[in-house]
């Protein structure tokens, strides 16, 4: 006499052998539900937007001076650097939350100055956009920098008035207007004392629309429904014979 066991499938399948490929068949019908049938984001290139490049790809309506000149005391400059403090003698201490290099603004009157432009050459026409930037402001008195970003002159999100000691993160979204437009970061403050700030981390990320999260979100619940059907003890039957 012999005892032979035989797994069943929990769903009723006697074929255990057909598990594996049913995994499959399922992992399949995930990938192809995370597929959007509309056009997928499309992220669009922002250059040096850390600044880690130096004074490149960019321009600005300021007077540019070499960071180590300590010329950021007169109005009207900037400098692209590590350290605020080490380039002019009104700003003893650099922003806390600072890593590596940043725009460091000296801000002039009149006010209205362009800080930074970009020619934005590769987005989507109409395709959503989240724009990121991190401002420090480098004065404990007088006036704080008033900063408004645009996109082909029109206003992105609200005026940043720049007053923390410590770098503080912003974001606004928008819609381009066509695959290229003109990103513009200004200044509006007029006031000579003070107005003096930092720019870091500028960048551009693509806003995924609805229907790529449903489509998303439906792959994941089947990717994970396949594995707990993978990873499911079999039910033993036992089976005397002879």
């Amino acid at each position: 006499m012999s005892i032979r066991e035989h797994a069943v499938i929990a769903a009723g399948n006697t074929s255990p052998a057909s598990a594996p490929a049913r995994t499959r068949a399922l992992a399949l019908a995930a990938l192809l539900a995370c597929a959007s049938p509309g056009a997928p984001a499309v992220a669009a290139t922002l250059l040096n937007g850390d600044f880690e490049l130096g004074n490149t790809g960019f321009t600005s309506s300021y007077t540019y001076v070499d960071p180590a000149s300590n010329l950021m005391q007169v109005e009207g400059t900037y400098t692209v650097g590590p350290s605020p403090a080490a380039t002019s003698p009104y700003w003893p201490t650099d922003p806390s939350g600072a890593s590596g290099n940043m725009l460091i603004v000296n801000g002039a009157n009149p006010g209205s100055q362009l800080v930074w432009t970009q020619q934005v050459t590769d987005a989507v026409a109409n395709q959503s956009y989240t724009l990121g930037a991190s401002f420090a402001s480098l004065v404990s008195s007088g006036a704080s920098a008033s900063l408004q970003f645009t996109v082909d002159d029109v206003a992105v999100g609200g005026v940043q008035t720049v007053t923390s000691a410590s770098f503080s993160a912003y974001a606004a979204s928008f819609v381009a207007p066509s695959a290229s437009f003109t990103l513009r970061l200004v200044n509006y403050e007029t006031a000579a004392l003070g107005n003096d700030f930092a720019v870091d981390n500028l960048s551009i990320a693509a806003v995924p629309e609805p229907h790529e999260w449903a489509m998303l979100l439906v792959g994941l619940g089947l990717v994970g429904w396949a594995a707990r059907r993978r990873n499911a003890a079999p039910t033993v039957v036992v089976d005397p014979a002879a």
